[in-house]
């Protein structure tokens, strides 16, 4: 049995136009699939949360959801993901940013050493690129 009160619970409902008693109507049944979603696999939190914890935009979080690296449920148009999966994603180790250029003239250095015309144009870039300081 659901926790989430009825919409006949709110005495103040009664006196609303028709057009804001749908408004109540329709947060009740959001509050009804978090609470069923909740009960059956755990907590959730929005993406936009997600997206503030892991200090990265809400479009990076959207393509983790959408490769799958998190599970989710979506509720009136918005991405829910359980809190036991972004547990376990902040648990795995990610490399951020850009490949430094000592890893940059490292592969260069290598495609050199296999005679290849790719490492002498990284290498040469990253030398050459003036500093903006």
């Amino acid at each position: 049995m659901s926790s989430v009160a009825q919409l006949s619970d709110f005495p103040f409902v009664a006196d609303l136009p028709k057009r804001e008693k749908g408004k109540v109507a329709k947060l009740m049944d959001v509050m009804e699939e978090l609470e069923r979603v909740t009960d059956e696999k755990g907590p959730v939190i929005p993406q936009s949360l997600i997206a503030e914890v892991l200090g990265v935009s809400k479009q990076r979080v959207n393509t983790l959801l959408d490769e799958g690296r998190m599970e989710f449920h979506v509720i009136n148009g918005t991405r829910f993901v359980f809190v036991a999966s972004f547990r376990e994603y902040a648990k795995q180790e990610r490399k951020v940013g850009r490949p430094s250029k000592a890893s940059l003239l490292a592969r260069a250095a290598y495609g050199l050493k296999l005679g290849s015309s790719f490492g002498a144009e990284v290498a040469s870039a990253a030398w050459d690129k003036p500093k903006n300081r």
